[in-house]
């Protein structure tokens, strides 16, 4: 049993424990992308390939489908905008409403597609684009189901919303950090700040770290209009061109965001750390913080490289930080790898984009010190976190990622190996033995497609409410704390965090009405609701868990529309590239500025072209022409697929392509 993952060919795979199994088109005909299917192996699979045949749906995944209607003699079809459903839709007669050709619309499930039957629709909402800028933006946001507005309640409640620095004072646990140096970093584009940093010496060569995060919790209780709508959205979206925020802009752009020379009430992890970056020591307390000043990554790592710092935030104290931390962070990562963690290093493709929406620069975003002291210094905080927190509660919410599946590994082995790679380890998912072979990569031609590879072959993070450590961290205990503004298990995580703090639960880690109301913080909002929270704990790690892979795909698909609107202009034009991978479709190949294409092989030439069973090489059966991963490549535009979201490509030389 396994979800399916539908292709925009036809085809697709069913992922299980056992492996991935390849679906025919024809076999995939009564499943959807999303779906839980129960798959049959098949015998006789060409290759190393696992193949099987889909015996029936368990659970469909999606009840509507987003896409255009279509009109002809008598009927009407929808096309849907999502190109893994491209298949024949058919809009129910008594189902079309007012809907008329080529308006995009929201259509509702009436019959799910079976071997005998097409699927069918029937349009529940008509979709007003007619005046959007980006029409195609628009119905990938519908597609996805996102948020893009919140109700009247939810705002209301987020402008009653105050800050009263002197009754927060009043509290017993609060403390006042205002006369602390504190500044923040984060993209020169953010305009959320939900962490800030403070660090400065303390005894015996120690540095006294803190990591002051945004309390959100504060202003927004259990099952508040506010609380139900970042539930249902789970986690902010960063799309190409806008941000979908989990909280209304009152909150994420103002009262909870930690702009400098404000007063803001924050939650404070103090980590005494030693110069080997082990922490010695941690204490945590809701706070009140002033940050002293804002900076970009750009800014911090032009600093690390020897520039100044702009001028009317540059200041002794903050220069000293900025080199303490830096320091901090170098030895926490070689700490963290030590132990057996993973540094997969893949780059972000960051759109700079102008008014219109148009693509004014490419950017490809890698780790840098400046990131990288931020990273490792909310890792030290969501671990001190989780480790607190595990051995006060009964049940608490965990960011795990679990150790891989050994049949996975043991199928990355021999193409590590046809690469010349150290293998030993590699099956049995030593950590220290993967991070060998990703070292190994950099730099390399095939770096991309080594990183692709071992990424696919370990298992997702998630949430939960059992822990089962986080295997690429090399983390015991792990837990997200570091920005509630923008996901909801960190808002969890702060509530649960208050109430361990406040004396909330029994020796048992189990919640005590009795021990609560004698707080005297139990009216406090972030503590109200606790017990209904903690009932639904491993539904809420459910959920939130699959919202993120919903804002994870829809984050990458709108890049790849930016992408394929700015280079549909550009056909004809001559790129350069490396085969970064092959498949059965073609050659995947990476040209500058980390832009992904595809040179199908119908573009190759008209022979049979064999792929080799690691998935290296490619060679026509006629002629023996070959190439390989790690190849460079002069290319030709020929394709920009807006409905697939394929830009396609062709080699250069070939006498079709001159013409």
């Amino acid at each position: 049993m396994g979800r399916f993952q539908a292709n925009k060919r036809g085809y697709g795979f069913v992922v299980t424990g056992d492996g991935d199994y390849f679906i025919s088109a024809k076999d995939a005909r009564i499943a959807m992308d999303g779906d839980l299917v129960e798959v049959s192996p098949l015998h006789g699979s060409q290759g190393k390939r696992l193949s099987g045949r889909i015996l029936r749906v368990v659970e469909r995944a999606h009840s509507s489908l987003v896409g255009t209607v279509h009109m002809y003699d008598g009927y009407a079809t929808l096309e849907p905008f999502d190109p893994k459903h491209d298949r024949f839709v058919l809009i129910s007669p008594n189902a079309l409403g007012a809907a008329k050709d080529g308006d995009a619309v929201v259509a509702g499930i009436i019959a799910y597609p079976s071997h005998y039957e097409e699927l069918l629709v029937g349009v529940s909402e008509l979709l007003d684009l007619h005046d959007a800028r980006d029409r195609r933006m628009e119905m990938l946001i519908a597609s996805h189901g996102l948020h893009t507005t919140f109700d009247e309640a939810v705002l209301a409640q987020a402008e009653q919303a105050i800050l009263d620095v002197d009754s927060a004072l009043e509290q017993s646990d609060r403390v006042d950090l205002r006369d602390r140096f504190i500044f923040t970093i984060d993209p020169w584009d953010a305009k959320d700040f939900d962490d800030a940093i403070s660090i400065e010496d303390a005894d015996e060569g120690c540095l006294r770290l803190g990591v002051h995060i945004a309390d959100v919790s504060h202003y927004v209780p259990w099952d508040s209009p506010i609380d139900r709508e970042a539930r249902t959205r789970g986690c902010s979206v960063y799309l190409a061109d806008r941000v979908l925020p989990m909280l209304p802009p009152r909150l994420s752009d103002d009262l909870c965001s930690l702009a400098p020379g404000q007063d803001r009430l924050a939650f404070t992890v103090e980590l005494l750390v030693d110069k080997r970056g082990e922490v010695l020591q941690y204490d945590f307390h809701p706070s009140v913080i002033r940050s002293s000043a804002r900076l970009d990554y750009d800014q911090v790592q032009a600093f690390y490289q020897g520039a100044d710092l702009p001028v009317d935030i540059d200041s002794p104290r903050l220069r000293e930080a900025l080199v303490r931390l830096r320091a901090l962070a170098r030895a926490r990562f070689k700490r963290r790898l030590a132990r057996g963690g993973i540094d997969l290093d893949n780059p972000e493709l960051k759109l700079h984009l102008d008014e219109d929406g148009q693509v004014l620069e490419i950017i490809q975003r890698r780790r840098t010190d400046a990131t990288g002291a931020i990273e490792e210094a909310m890792i030290m905080a969501n671990e001190a976190v989780a480790t607190f927190l595990e051995s006060r509660l009964e049940s608490m919410v965990y960011r795990i990622h679990e150790i891989p599946d050994r049949d996975r590994m043991e199928a990355l082995v021999p193409l590590l190996q046809h690469l010349g790679y150290d293998c030993k380890g590699v099956a049995a998912a030593n950590p220290k033995a993967i991070q060998r072979v990703l070292e190994h990569a950099q730099g390399r031609p095939e770096q991309d497609f080594v990183q692709a590879r071992v990424l696919r072959s370990l298992k997702r993070a998630q949430y939960s409410n059992h822990n089962r450590g986080h295997y690429g961290l090399a983390s015991d205990c792990y837990t997200h704390f570091t920005s509630p503004i923008r996901r909801y298990p960190d808002l969890m995580v702060h509530r649960l965090l208050r109430a361990a703090l406040a004396g909330f639960y029994d020796q048992d880690g189990r919640y005590s009405s009795r021990l609560a109301q004698r707080s005297p913080l139990y009216g406090e909002p972030s503590l109200k609701g606790l017990r209904s929270m903690g009932m639904e704990l491993e539904a809420l790690c459910s959920r939130s868990s699959t919202c993120e892979r919903v804002a994870q795909d829809a984050s990458l698909d709108s890049v790849q529309l930016k992408l394929c609107q700015h280079l549909v202009g550009r056909l004809g034009e001559s790129f350069h590239g490396i085969v970064s991978g092959i498949s059965n479709q073609g050659m995947q190949v990476l040209i500058d500025q980390g832009i992904r294409g595809l040179v199908p092989m119908d573009a190759l030439g008209d022979e049979y072209f064999e792929v080799d069973d690691l998935g290296l090489s490619l060679t026509g059966e006629d002629s023996r022409r070959s190439w390989r991963v790690g190849q460079s490549l002069d290319l030709v535009l020929k394709e920009v697929d807006l409905h697939a979201l394929e830009i396609r490509f062709a080699l250069a030389g070939r006498k079709e392509d001159r013409r």
